[in-house]
């Protein structure tokens, strides 16, 4: 991993609200890889993304290109600019739920997504269940950790909104959640609702 990018995941301002950020889907989209990768021939017609993962990865393994382009090669830079503005306007941190977390530590994912044009804060992951349930490794983050960044006990925490094209989450953070087109990805109208849903939690 290139660690010679500027960092400072200092919170100088503590965050009022936690977006836990899935990326694949919501960062990227369908559209953005038959954009950037329309000239990609796929595999055993698997989807168009994997066949992107492979050749990048191919690239990295090669030395083609470093572990940060791999990433900032599927990032598109519209979903990107419409979270840092969520993000700013809304007084949010993010926690990761993405799959990517395993590899990283918190610092490097910074790095990875400061390279990747991100101005928002990365403060946590979440864990892994057994049951691999997204909304149960929300639940036991908030369970553990909303009291330590916001003084409150996880069941009167509301202040969060959950990101993300799958949809395998808890009943009860139903109104919390903001599905996402994975066609598309993330838009100005999510965006939007978000705003309105946490201007009244704040």
């Amino acid at each position: 991993m290139e660690n010679n990018l500027p960092i400072d995941i200092k919170i100088l301002n503590p965050p009022q609200n936690i977006i836990f950020l899935d990326v694949d889907g919501v960062l990227n989209n369908q559209l953005f890889y038959e954009r950037n990768f329309k000239h990609l021939q796929q595999y055993n017609k698997i989807p168009l993304y994997k066949t992107v993962k492979k050749l990048l990865k191919k690239l990295v393994k090669k030395k083609e290109i470093g572990r940060l382009e791999y990433y900032k090669s599927q990032i598109d830079i519209d979903s990107m600019e419409l979270l840092n503005e969520l993000c700013a306007e809304t007084n949010s941190a993010v926690v990761l739920s993405a799959s990517m977390r395993g590899s990283w530590d918190v610092l490097t994912l910074n790095r990875i997504f400061q390279y990747c044009g991100a101005t928002f804060t990365i403060i946590d992951k979440t864990g892994h269940s057994d049951c691999r349930v997204r909304g149960v490794e929300i639940h036991q983050w908030l369970k553990e950790f909303s009291e330590k960044w916001f003084g409150l006990p996880y069941h009167q925490f509301n202040n969060y909104v959950i990101l993300d094209d799958d949809s395998d989450i808890l009943l009860w953070q139903q109104h919390n959640f903001f599905h996402v087109d994975r066609y598309v990805g993330l838009t100005p109208n999510i965006c939007w609702k978000i705003k309105r849903f946490l201007k009244y939690k704040v």
